[in-house]
């Protein structure tokens, strides 16, 4: 019988993420019903593996509602491209391995991917971490029609807690 030992989480991390690595409470902010804005906390946990070249979030939001739902990320970085991919996945909504694609330059990471809105009609989709220190960054999702005018819809404030 061979016998397999499970794989530790203490792979060597990219600088481009070592602020995500580990534990985070992160504060949620995105638009409400009523035109103003909701916020909700979340719990995330990002580990690295294969030396660094991939990262999975798994993350738990407390919505104002008082669900609790749950997502992982995939976080994988193409030595060659210099530039990662990153798939969502949750427990609401069918797969979609379409990944967002980018790379950190000048302190700000900026990944595109395209998505759907609510009608089904194509949409841009642009997510960015700025603000980046050791332990914590600023996260916002933005939508475009046309990749020249952007609306963020959602943003996070990320920061390690063990």
């Amino acid at each position: 019988m061979v016998r397999v030992t499970w794989l530790s989480d203490d792979s060597p991390v990219r600088e481009d993420f070592a602020f995500s690595v580990g534990k985070s409470e992160v504060l949620n902010r995105r638009p409400a019903r009523d035109g103003g804005w909701e916020e909700f906390a979340a719990v995330q946990m990002v580990t690295s593996h294969l030396g660094g070249k991939v990262l999975i979030e798994e993350i738990e939001f407390l919505l104002p509602s008082g669900d609790r739902p749950k997502g992982v990320a995939v976080f994988a970085h193409d030595d060659e491209t210099n530039e990662w991919s990153y798939v969502w996945l949750n427990e609401r909504a069918a797969p979609d391995f379409r990944p967002m694609k980018g790379r950190l330059a000048d302190g700000v990471i900026e990944m595109f991917g395209e998505d759907e809105d609510e009608q089904g009609n194509r949409q841009l989709l642009r997510f960015r971490w700025t603000d980046i220190t050791e332990t914590s960054a600023r996260w916002e999702q933005a939508v475009s029609a046309d990749g020249a005018t952007w609306e963020a819809n959602w943003t996070q404030e990320i920061q390690q807690s063990g």
